[in-house]
């Protein structure tokens, strides 16, 4: 992507781009496990999704006129998905602390968020007074195109916003991170692997080299992590175990895995004591944990 902006490629580039958002919507590229792409998965060509908190969405077939409020059953495929059916032919959404409104045709339907029920209201007017009686804002109606397309603008902000960005990119321009507490990070590059602080101009904008990147420790070879600390080993030092501690920063270095162990027992007694693991598998697990709140709560992971 970075050579494209270049010469007769940038024109490539763009035919590309305006090519994607074309089709967009009509790309089959659903996941391939049952569960997966809850909150990445649009729809296909003449049906789309709309998800709420998971597993509640709203699935449209044909026309943006009308819908149902559906429970996914995260054993299916989300593009070939299976679920209750709990309020069909519905045609404006609204929402506020509380519940969940639908407007169909012939009536109204509230969802208890907490409860997960649904009342069935016959009349506008019954449900304003019940929405007055506990002190609920009056219903914001959306026509289900207004929805679809706010909802999953909303959703995409989490995901591409920069400051957000922390637990999106795996990789950088120099390689790999694997995403700590904010904003700490350990970068893999191809000679090294170091903790940092994450600064989103220098991974987003400057395309800094690793030697002007901000380094903190160099040269780990293994590391794992808890709420208020990081654990890791270094290569070619004298005392090669540490522990990083999140809120001021400092460093501890030991000798002896021993000694690292004997000093997480001493000050942080409620902790487990992590057990390190080489980089490539500590990557590859923490992007497998991250992908895992993605499919049920995004929101989390935007602080």
């Amino acid at each position: 992507m970075r050579s494209a902006w270049n010469g007769k490629n940038k024109k490539i580039l763009f035919l590309v781009i305006f090519i994607g958002m074309i089709l967009l919507p009509g790309c089959d590229d659903s996941p391939t496990r049952p569960g997966e792409g809850f909150y990445s998965y649009q729809g296909y060509r003449d049906w789309w999704r709309i998800p709420l908190d998971y597993p509640y969405q709203i699935y449209i077939a044909d026309s943006f006129e009308q819908g149902s409020f559906e429970k996914y059953d995260p054993s299916t495929l989300i593009a070939e998905a299976k679920g209750d059916i709990l309020i069909p032919e519905i045609t404006a959404f609204a929402e506020n602390d509380k519940y969940w409104l639908f407007k169909s045709n012939k009536s109204f339907f509230l969802f208890d968020i907490a409860t997960q029920n649904v009342q069935q209201i016959n009349s506008e007017k019954k449900l304003l007074e019940l929405l007055s009686q506990q002190k609920c804002p009056l219903p914001v109606w959306k026509k289900l195109a207004v929805f679809y397309k706010e909802r999953w603008n909303e959703i995409d902000k989490i995901y591409q916003s920069p400051d957000r960005g922390f637990f999106t990119r795996r990789k950088n321009y120099y390689g790999k991170r694997i995403p700590l507490k904010k904003p700490w990070q350990i970068v893999i590059t191809e000679n090294n692997a170091f903790i940092s602080k994450y600064d989103v101009s220098q991974t987003i904008s400057d395309r800094l080299p690793p030697q002007k990147h901000r380094k903190y420790i160099e040269n780990i070879i293994a590391a794992n992590y808890e709420k208020c600390f990081a654990v890791f080993q270094q290569n070619n030092t004298e005392k090669p175990y540490g522990c990083l501690i999140y809120a001021t920063g400092s460093v501890r270095n030991f000798s002896t895995a021993e000694e690292l162990d004997r000093f997480i027992k001493l000050n942080y007694p409620d902790s487990a004591l992590p057990k390190m693991m080489p980089l490539e598998k500590f990557y590859k697990l923490m992007w497998q944990a991250i992908e895992k709140i993605k499919q049920t709560a995004p929101q989390k992971l935007a602080y």
